[in-house]
């Protein structure tokens, strides 16, 4: 898992922790669509890349 996601995921817990009252409100809405934006732009890299390996190799036969 890249670095970046750890580091998301250790501050979420810590907010949460220190600030319930503010995470399940607007604020915990614009974190969870943070991190959920995050998780399908890598999901759409990860996916593009192993497109473009694959039309690679089938390209080079």
């Amino acid at each position: 898992m890249p670095l970046y996601k750890w580091f998301v995921i250790i501050i979420s817990v810590a907010v949460t922790l220190i600030y319930p009252e503010y995470v399940f409100g607007a604020i915990g809405i614009l974190l969870l669509v943070i991190v959920l934006l995050l998780v399908v732009i890598d999901l759409v890299v990860d996916v593009y890349i192993v497109v473009a390996v694959f039309l690679q190799k089938f390209r080079d036969k």
